[in-house]
């Protein structure tokens, strides 16, 4: 997604930070490591769970990786599935749709990832 490299650099260290994937873990590992160090990054890909999105074991699993409450999370979806699987995980959405925001089920939508509303609203919150 256009944007992330920055924005996942800009969050780290600021907060905890997890990737939610429906992909198998060894996947999402095998790309992010192109442009993350992953040691501060926790990975939650599909096989670690025993229902993938929209159902929520996906982002409970990250959540509880993370040592975070569910309601006091953030996530960042750009598809109806993934933002779904995060409501009913009860973490507050944010939804970036290159198509339509609109589109995605979703607290707080952006255009993209560098929408400076959505900068903004990260950077106010604690949580992120």
């Amino acid at each position: 997604m256009p944007g992330a490299v920055e924005l996942v650099s800009e969050l780290a260290g600021t907060r905890p930070l997890a990737v939610a994937s429906n992909a198998p873990t060894n996947v999402v590992r095998t790309h992010l490591q192109r442009f993350f160090d992953l040691t501060s990054i926790s990975i939650v890909g599909g096989d670690m769970v025993r229902s993938p999105k929209p159902q929520p074991d996906v982002y409970l699993a990250a959540c509880a990786a993370l040592g975070s409450d569910p309601e006091q999370t953030w996530a960042v979806e750009d598809s109806v599935v993934g933002a779904t699987a995060a409501h009913v995980a009860g973490l507050y959405v944010v939804g970036v749709s290159y198509t339509s925001a609109s589109e995605v089920p979703c607290h707080l939508s952006a255009v993209s990832l560098d929408d400076p509303h959505l900068l903004r609203a990260l950077f106010r919150s604690p949580a992120g």
